[in-house]
């Protein structure tokens, strides 16, 4: 067992240590590259400023020659000629020139340029010669100087170079030889993985692994797996021979005498373990090379466990024959040539045949029916998911069974294999009755259109709303014109915010409250593309539609509901102003006015006949003011005036309209112009009313039926005029009057009583109407009847009895003078 290290991962090589070694080498070459690179640059912009300062002191010099040569002038040189300025300005631009590059030239080099002649000096006058001579002379000095030092600068600049050279040849031999290393090392690293991998890979595998000496038989190394299976550890290994594990295959291994050929599939035998348990094992033993070494390789597995997975898988396939025995849909297997290879008992069942009548060569041409085309077509179908190796779903399959019968059928076929192949030998084709299933298809698409039939033709408006953007998804017919569109692909996507009067916030609140139990039916308003606003019932619920939450929303249209809650609000208004004797012109303008602002009538006119026969106009109102003004100006009828075809109807249709009531209507202003008669008497009109409807609107049979009440209204009104004014005047003279009294019918039961009265019992309404009043009591105690016109009354303590007709079957007891006690007086 000591060469069970050779089988352990390798220590690194050398060369990564020298590669480390090598990283700081190049790391400083580099370093020293880079400064001596920075350094070049600026050496060479010295050599190129010398060379500029050099070449202005060579035109000083010769400047400066040029007048010390220079002829003509006079003997103070007082006013030098222009040639000899030109040279002084040449000589400054260059000194200043030099000066302003600082740096190079020491102190005494700038003092030489400044004191050259006309740098500082604005005079005029020529330089003698002996200054000419003295600037002359430091020009060759400065000469001398700057020569020398870019002579240095040179010296410099080609050491910079050396060493440039240098360090890169440095640098990138230090590379190459870091490279090298960094590859060798990445092989003695990938060399050092590929052992753990190897030596992982024996230490955590199930079966049992061993390296033996092809010589002695030892030993070399062992894996947990293989320390599990024989119950030994790594030291009892060093002194164990392998024939002591498996003593019934002693001869196999080395040192046994002659040696027994192994096959390569290995044998089954049986392994002694340390506790002495025999355990079944399979053993295989094979010659191996290992790092140039050949070793015996040892592969040992517990049979034991596969014997366990054996039942295991005999248990899973009887499970799964149970489940194809008992399986709800029928199961036929093919081979490639269309053979009914096998069947499940609901297949024999489904299609009336027995096992041995499927599994015949004839089969398939049973179940087609003996029609080519059917068979031809199945065949193709196995071809194709045979060659294609996909699953294919057939819905339109007709089987013939047994008793003649057709059967229809949809089911998958699936490509499969017989011995476990990657090809396809086998089609499975799993199948059910379709016939069931298209018969309730067929009742749902008919439950779909009678569904569809209801909502299309409901009354109500009806529409799907998505309750998170708060558009419309679906909707009716109903509901398209309810909002004034003109079909229902209009709705989709249709923002409700469109046509809805409430917030988007209260309508949120409102669909977050569905599932409350308080939620209730709601009132609201729909506003239509031309402006006008619908009164709308809602009534929603939630509901999941095509796989999202949805709000389904049914609307009714209760405007006609409005129009008679207002016209019976109308007639108690009515009721109340002719009671009260209201003048007609007020009345007669309530009633023009409420039924414009109620019902879509364009204007309404009321025209009473004058003394002459001709049309009165008494009150008027429009939704068009130009209407209304032009009514009032003319003061008649559209048309002619009403005449005596109320007998054959009660609304008659004016179409002879003069101008400009005829171009409104082609204009479209209006649509209906109709009159109804309201009766003075049964033998002749009173006046006439005139609508307008809006265009498009219809005068039905429920608004006629209205209008009538308001005729009816209106005749009783002009009959009973003048008698309905008489008793409003007398009941405000019985209320303002101090004298208590009331009015009773025949029977005595109290209908109506002033205040004083009623400050006189001391009752109130509520508690006196409908009650008998005391004189009849009094009169049924002592056998009498109290009438009116009988003396039933006299005889009393009042001074004075009076029985009065106020009416139809109505009396009037009316009492004058004061009761004598305050007990008889509240009796009264």
């Amino acid at each position: 067992m000591d060469r069970l290290n050779a089988f352990k991962p390798p220590s690194p090589r050398i060369w990564t240590a020298l590669g480390l070694v090598v990283l700081p080498v190049l790391f400083l070459s580099g370093l020293s590259f880079i400064l001596f690179l920075e350094r070049r640059p600026r050496i060479q912009s010295e050599i190129s400023t010398l060379s500029r300062i050099d070449y202005d002191r060579d035109s000083i010099e010769r400047n400066l020659t040029a007048l010390a040569f220079f002829p003509g002038e006079t003997k103070n040189n007082s006013s030098p000629s222009a040639r000899a300025t030109g040279y002084l300005l040449q000589i400054r631009a260059d000194a200043l020139d030099i000066l302003s590059r600082p740096g190079l030239l020491s102190g005494r080099e700038e003092k030489t340029i400044r004191d050259l002649p006309g740098v500082f000096d604005r005079s005029v006058r020529l330089p003698s010669r002996a200054v000419l001579s003295s600037a002359l002379q430091k020009m060759s000095f400065l000469e001398k100087e700057l020569d020398t030092r870019e002579l240095r600068l040179n010296r410099v600049l080609e050491g910079v170079d050396r060493n440039l050279e240098r360090t890169g040849f440095f640098a990138g031999g230090a590379l190459l030889l870091l490279a090298g290393f960094f590859f060798a090392g990445i092989r003695d690293v990938r060399r050092t993985f590929s052992h753990l991998a190897l030596y992982e890979a024996l230490q955590r595998s199930d079966s049992g692994i061993a390296f033996l000496d092809p010589v002695s038989g030892h030993f070399l190394f062992a894996n947990d797996g293989f320390l599990r299976l024989t119950g030994q550890d790594t030291e009892g290994l060093k002194t164990l021979e392998p024939s002591g594990l498996f003593p019934d295959v002693r001869g196999v291994f080395p040192g046994y005498g002659e040696k027994k050929p192994l096959s390569p599939e290995g044998l089954e035998t049986v392994l002694s373990t340390r506790d002495g348990r025999r355990v079944p094992v399979e053993m295989r033993l094979e010659r191996s090379v290992f790092q140039g070494s050949e070793l015996l390789l040892l592969m040992v597995s517990d049979r034991s466990r596969k014997q366990a997975l054996e039942e295991k898988n005999r248990e899973i396939l009887s499970h799964l024959e149970t489940i194809v025995q008992n399986l709800g849909e029928g199961l036929l297997e093919f081979d490639e040539n269309g053979r009914i290879l096998s069947s499940n008992p609901m297949a024999r069942t489904l299609l009336g045949f027995s096992e041995e009548e499927l599994a015949g060569g004839n089969a398939l041409t049973r179940l087609s029916g003996g029609e080519k085309e059917r068979e031809a077509r199945i065949r193709m179908i196995l071809r194709q998911v045979c060659a294609n190796r996909t699953v294919l779903e057939e819905n339109g399959l007709v089987f013939f069974r047994k008793d003649g019968q057709t059967i229809d059928v949809q089911g998958v076929f699936s490509p499969s294999s017989s011995d476990g192949s990657i090809g396809c030998s086998v089609i499975l084709f799993a199948f059910r009755d379709a016939g069931p299933k298209k018969r309730m298809e067929a009742e749902l698409r008919a439950s779909e259109v009678l569904n569809r039939g209801i909502v299309e033709h409901s009354p109500d408006g009806i529409f799907l709303l998505d309750p998170v953007r708060l558009v419309v998804m679906e909707g009716n017919i109903r509901f398209a014109r309810l909002i004034g569109l003109p079909d229902v692909a209009s709705l989709r996507g249709l923002p409700v915010m469109s046509f809805a009067t409430r917030t988007e916030k209260k309508i949120r609140q409102e669909i977050d409250q569905l599932r409350s139990p308080g939620w209730e039916i709601f009132e609201t308003s729909f506003r239509r593309p031309e402006g006008r606003s619908v009164p709308v019932s809602i009534n929603a619920v939630p509901i999941p539609y095509k796989g999202q939450d949805a709000v389904l929303v049914t609307v009714r249209d209760i405007t006609f509901r409005r129009q008679v809650e207002q016209s019976h609000l109308l007639f108690l208004e009515l009721d109340r102003l002719i009671l009260e004797g209201t003048p007609p012109r007020r009345l007669y303008q309530t009633i023009t006015d409420r039924l414009v602002s109620i019902f879509p009538f364009v204007h309404v006119a009321l025209f009473r006949e004058g003394p002459g026969g001709e049309a009165r106009l008494e009150a008027v109102s429009s939704r068009d003011p130009v209407m209304q003004m032009e009514i009032v100006r003319e003061g008649r009828p559209f048309g002619p005036f009403f005449g005596q075809d109320f007998r054959e109807k009660p609304f008659s249709e004016a179409l002879d309209l003069s101008q400009p009531w005829n171009q409104w209507q082609e204009e479209g202003r209006f649509g209906i112009l109709t009159r109804l008669p309201f009766l003075f008497s049964s033998d002749r009109p009173a006046g006439v009313m005139e609508i307008s409807l809006e265009k498009g609107e219809a005068l039905g049979d429920a608004l006629k039926t209205l209008l009538e009440d308001i005729q009816g209204r209106l005749a009783f009104f002009a009959r009973h005029r003048d008698e309905l004014a008489r008793i409003r005047l007398l009941e405000k003279a019985f209320e303002v009057t101090p004298a208590p009294a009331f009015i009773a019918d025949p029977e005595g039961r109290i209908e109506w009583a002033n205040p004083a009265y009623f400050s006189l019992v001391g009752e109130n309404a509520e508690s006196l109407f409908q009650t008998i009043h005391p004189i009849w009591t009094d009169a049924t105690k002592a056998g009498r009847t109290a009438r009116c016109g009988d003396d039933s009354g006299k005889g009393y303590p009042p001074a004075e009895n009076f029985c009065t007709g106020a009416g139809k079957g109505r009396s009037f007891w009316r009492k004058s003078g004061s009761p004598r006690s305050s007990t008889k007086t509240r009796r009264w």
